[in-house]
């Protein structure tokens, strides 16, 4: 916040007679003039007015009576830079007044003639500042410069951190959209997790079944591969066994034939003597 003044502008006002040169001249008397015994004839004549030290002369006010509203008042000012305002204002009953806003050391004026007609100056009013306060004022017035440029300086930072604070403004609404959509994201991806934890669970239990079921299939394997090896054992033998039964077989029907001629041989006696048998029955 920028510092208050320290001391407040030194406000216009009446010029007081003091200031003036030659005080006891009835020109000089018609300044802030309350007494009609200073009053003066109007004529068309320069009233001139000369001040001891310059002054900061904001207006002059002439104050006349017995004028018409087109007569005229012809002003005449002394700037201390050697200019000079020079202007004609008409005549108003309320006070005839002039602008200057300027340094100066003294100022003249002088009204139209007027016929046939009475005519006054009552009063002169010059409202400024006297020298010093003019200084014052100058010395207020480049510190409030100052100060009123530390306020745009102070007002275009505040536009800019203003703007700053928009810019954040608006990025935390598009984080806090983003974070909203992560949020999303993460409850979404937390509820795939569970689901394949579950699946995964699932998954090791129908392992480990699978993995049983195995188990008992390798030992049903072993089972029967002990069970074909020793099938296979007794085929080998069975094998073995038949391969040996026709030298068998062969020796028993060569030892059958051998029995059944000594039958025979050894029967013929007995057949020759029995009519009853018939020797072709035999064969």
């Amino acid at each position: 916040m920028a510092e208050e003044l320290q001391e407040t502008p030194p406000r216009s006002h009446p010029i007081s007679v003091e200031l003036f040169s030659r005080t006891s001249s009835k020109t000089t008397r018609l300044i802030n003039n309350i007494k009609d015994e200073n009053k003066l004839d109007g004529r068309s004549r320069w009233y001139d007015f000369e001040l001891k030290q310059p002054i900061y002369i904001l207006d002059i006010s002439v104050e006349t009576s017995g004028y018409s509203s087109w007569n005229m008042i012809e002003f005449d000012v002394h700037h201390v830079d050697g200019t000079r305002h020079e202007q004609k204002v008409k005549i108003s009953p309320d006070g005839t007044k002039v602008q200057i806003g300027k340094l100066a050391n003294k100022f003249s004026f002088k009204p139209d003639a007027k016929w046939l007609s009475e005519t006054q100056v009552s009063k002169v009013v010059v409202t400024g500042l006297s020298l010093d306060e003019f200084h014052s004022y100058e010395w207020a017035l480049k510190d409030f410069d100052k100060r009123e440029a530390s306020i745009k300086e102070l007002e275009a930072d505040l536009e800019s951190k203003n703007a700053t604070k928009k810019e954040l403004e608006s990025t935390a609404s598009t984080l806090s959209t983003d974070i909203g959509k992560a949020k999303a994201q993460l409850e979404t991806l937390e509820t795939n997790v569970e689901s394949t934890k579950k699946t995964l669970l699932d998954t090791r239990a129908t392992l480990k079944d699978v993995e049983s079921e195995l188990s008992d299939k390798r030992s049903t394997r072993r089972n029967l591969t002990s069970e074909i090896a020793e099938a296979e054992d007794k085929l080998e033998s069975v094998t073995r066994e038949v391969r040996l039964f026709p030298s068998e077989i062969a020796g028993f029907v060569k030892e059958g034939n051998r029995s059944t001629i000594l039958f025979i041989l050894f029967s013929i006696p007995f057949t020759l003597n029995n009519p009853l048998c018939d020797f072709r029955t035999l064969f």
